[in-house]
């Protein structure tokens, strides 16, 4: 039994095709799909798929019958991962640096197992990260190192936390990115709610 994926690195938006070869015929395979965020916590999702009459199993193609996502869905491993049940403190994927997130795929199967490691990219070739601290605005500004493009401005809430979200991925299509919030914790001048004014030249 092997997996296999149309793409092993890619970034975080793009779709991924996983199909689980030479198994059995009939067989009922536990696909399950594990990371971990930023915090060190695990997060983890499962199906269960039945291997069709040459082997193998499509996750675009066939139905999980049971599992952490409903029905067929090349992506369901990936957006039904769950929190690990021992962490306490429940909270959403914690991604606080644009590093790759790491997701390893499993298949079992009456003992014999299977796994593969897929690398999801939140920045592409060419981007640059660079950081902003100025007088209570804290921004990541991301531009690609080929030049000049049309721009997109993220503004989070006042609630002083600032994460890494998958804007990222836009300077691929082309547009230069700005995430902007407001953390009141880093000046005493800014109060926690206030307006951000934005000047544009072409």
């Amino acid at each position: 039994m092997r997996i296999e994926a149309d793409r092993t690195d890619t970034l975080y938006d793009q779709s991924i095709t996983i199909r689980i070869l030479d198994c059995a015929p009939g067989a009922a395979v536990t696909v399950r799909a594990s990371t971990s965020d930023d915090a060190q916590h695990r997060w983890e999702s499962h199906a269960l798929l039945i291997a069709n009459s040459g082997g193998t199993i499509d996750l675009a193609r066939d139905v999980a019958a049971s599992g952490t996502y409903p029905g067929k869905d090349a992506m369901g491993l990936f957006w039904s991962m769950r929190l690990d049940p021992a962490v306490v403190e429940r909270h959403p994927f914690i991604k606080t640096s644009p590093t790759p997130v790491l997701v390893t795929i499993t298949a079992e199967q009456a003992g014999a197992t299977a796994s593969l490691e897929v690398t999801r990219r939140l920045m592409g070739a060419g981007v640059r990260r660079t950081e902003i601290r100025d007088n209570g605005i804290v921004a990541t500004f991301f531009d690609h190192e080929n030049g000049a493009r049309p721009g997109v401005i993220v503004v989070a809430g006042s609630g002083g936390v600032h994460a890494v979200k998958p804007f990222e991925n836009t300077l691929e299509v082309g547009f230069r990115n700005a995430d902007a919030s407001v953390d009141d914790r880093e000046s005493d001048v800014m109060p926690i709610r206030t307006s951000l004014d934005f000047n544009f030249s072409a």
